[in-house]
């Protein structure tokens, strides 16, 4: 009677575990299922190699990809799917990683090259990863095809080469003839060729100013092209920031004055000098003071100076229309230009003047921003940290900027 009940239970126990193993079983099935579901229907290319470099397993995406029938690479050395020199070179860096532990492509995403199994090269992105089955070393790589992106890469720089030299060759080739006839306009306006009319005088003057306005619009573009190509070097020495302003105010006094403005200053007592290109920033305050200038309708323009522990604050206050919020960013796009007040038009000028101040601004290590107060004033302001971190930016005091 024992001996049955005890039977018995053992046959509950195995059932219990037939069961269970078949829960299991049943488990295994089903995650199996999902990965395989995963790996074939991956986008992107999915190969696992051993530790000696010999291909275990490649998804459908990585067949379509290589040219490959799976069962036609499997058990080959991960190399045939790599031109040379990198084919002669892989089993040496597998050797390396297991000699040494130090990884020079797991856990990295890299640009290599791949080789389809007609021959044909191409461009294709690698990540690879490493994991342990058991008591067998295993790494997976996941390729990714970017020819199209290569390809747009190298259109983007061929159009960004291409710009770059038109801008430069027809900037440089307009300016010998330019520079012919402003000084031929400028004998006649100063009597050196004899005497004019009132008339033709007045004329000639027309012509002299736009003579500098196309001047100006050719330095404008050949400072944004070597801004744009980082070629535009900066002559760091220190300077004190008030001098600066003070300076600028000299230059734009008498004019702001005839066009009905009145320029004054708040700068701060003893304020440090900072490292900076002081042509430069010469060049941002008069564009902005500049633009105060052509844009409002007369008043006030305040500069102003302060500083902290790291940086000095610069600002050109004014009291024309503001600006909107939905034009902040406009602003500083090559060429983005706001209308004039009440006519709807455009301002006269080349739209680059505060995307060149701000990429001046930019490269010293500082920001330049616009802050509207409302319907009326405007201020922009930028900073300038006391030591420019790039040291690449400083240049010999022979150094000349080309032009």
């Amino acid at each position: 009677m024992l001996l049955a009940y005890y039977l018995a239970g053992l046959q509950r126990r195995a059932i219990r575990v037939e069961e269970l193993v078949k829960e299991r079983t049943l488990l295994l099935s089903t995650a199996e299922a999902r990965i395989r579901a995963v790996l074939e229907t991956a986008v992107e290319g999915i190969i696992t190699i051993d530790g000696s470099g010999i291909i275990e397993s490649a998804n459908p995406a990585a067949e379509a990809l290589f040219g490959y029938e799976e069962q036609e690479i499997i058990g080959q050395n991960i190399n045939v799917l790599m031109p040379s020199p990198y084919r002669e070179k892989h089993d040496g860096y597998l050797r390396s990683y297991h000699a040494t532990g130090v990884a020079k492509i797991i856990g990295t995403i890299r640009e290599l090259t791949g080789l389809r199994k007609g021959g044909k090269t191409f461009p294709l992105e690698l990540a690879v990863s490493e994991w342990d089955a058991g008591n067998q070393q295993m790494f997976t790589g996941i390729v990714r095809d970017i020819t199209d992106r290569k390809l747009e890469e190298d259109r983007i720089l061929e159009t960004a080469e291409l710009k770059s030299h038109l801008v430069s060759v027809v900037s440089h080739e307009l300016r010998t003839p330019l520079t012919a006839i402003a000084e031929g306009v400028n004998l006649v306006l100063d009597g050196k060729a004899g005497e004019t009319l009132e008339e033709q005088h007045g004329i000639l003057a027309i012509s002299k100013r736009n003579i500098d306005r196309l001047s100006r619009l050719i330095n404008s573009f050949l400072d944004f092209q070597r801004l744009e190509a980082g070629a535009l070097p900066l002559r760091i020495r220190p300077a004190n920031p008030n001098v600066l302003v003070r300076e600028t105010i000299d230059n734009f006094g008498r004019s702001a004055a005839v066009a009905g403005f009145r320029i004054t200053s708040v700068l701060l007592e003893r304020i440090d000098e900072v490292d900076c290109d002081a042509d430069l920033i010469l060049q941002v305050l008069a564009n902005l003071v500049g633009n105060a200038i052509k844009y409002g309708p007369g008043g006030e323009i305040r500069l102003t100076t302060d500083q902290t522990a790291s940086e000095v604050r610069i600002g050109v206050h004014d009291e024309g229309r503001g600006i909107p919020e939905k034009d902040k960013d406009k602003l500083f796009r090559p060429f983005g230009r706001l209308s004039s007040e009440g006519a709807g038009s455009p301002i006269q000028g080349t739209g680059l003047g505060l995307s060149i101040s701000r990429r001046i601004v930019e490269k010293h290590g500082g920001k330049l921003v616009v802050d509207p107060s409302g319907e009326i004033g405007t201020c922009f302001s930028f900073t300038l940290p006391f030591k420019v971190s790039d040291h690449r930016a400083w240049e010999s005091k022979e150094s000349t900027r080309g032009g």
